[in-house]
């Protein structure tokens, strides 16, 4: 047997019934949880957590379980049970990312103008020596800007700056959208910069997604 084929199967019903697999599975499942058989998403599609013995052939009393008690806690993300009095928070941080990801997705949105710090012009050009990462990030940077053949002058700060703010026009280069340290709600957008030089690097750019729908440059990482 193949190490990727399927070893064992089985469908369970919403309280754990083991159901035959002809007859109708509900999608939903036990408190915050749901099967999604086209995206995962993390969520646990037996609604129970894990098991080191999911077929029972340690016998015994099965090793799943649910949350203890489902008037006072609460598994929204089918990972880790939590307290009732955090789900608003949760549900805050899912409303706010879904707005985050609309906002990306809008042809013409209200506001996406770029913010950029001209002091982040030393990380984009070799230097910044704050840590051994930065150190080494920045030379990486310095030697992508050389390569394209654009160095820190007024027509190269023009080029880079017009660069960000052009990738930041419509939604297809959008490759993810998080919350990061602090829950500061940030996006990545990947975009080809070509230089004077005509030789090209790929760049992949994370922005703060300010509440007025302006993105704060972050940093940049040449991925070629």
């Amino acid at each position: 047997m193949a190490v990727h084929d399927v070893h064992w199967r089985g469908e369970q019903g919403l309280w754990g019934a083991h159901r035959e697999e002809r007859r109708p599975i509900p999608l939903r499942r036990y408190l915050g949880d749901a099967a999604n058989e086209e995206v995962y998403c993390e969520l646990l599609y037996q609604g129970q957590y894990l098991s080191p013995d999911p077929i029972g052939l340690a016998g015994g009393i099965r090793p799943q379980a649910y949350v203890h008690n489902p008037l006072t806690r609460v598994d929204p993300l089918g990972l880790a049970e939590s307290a009732c009095e955090q789900r608003q928070r949760i549900l805050d941080n899912i409303e706010a990312s879904r707005r985050a990801r609309e906002s990306s997705n809008l042809p013409n949105p209200y506001n996406k103008d770029l913010e950029f710090d001209s002091k982040k012009f030393d990380y984009l050009f070799g230097r910044v020596n704050s840590s051994p990462h930065s150190t080494a990030r920045s030379g990486q940077l310095v030697d992508s800007m050389k390569k394209v053949g654009t160095d820190d002058s007024l027509q190269g700060r023009k080029i880079l700056t017009d660069h960000f703010s052009e990738s930041l026009k419509g939604s297809s280069n959008v490759t993810g959208v998080f919350r990061g340290h602090g829950g500061i709600l940030q996006e990545i957008r990947e975009s080809l910069l070509i230089g004077p030089s005509g030789k090209a690097t790929m760049l992949e750019t994370t922005y703060e997604i300010m509440l007025s729908g302006v993105r704060r440059f972050l940093t940049t990482i040449p991925k070629s």
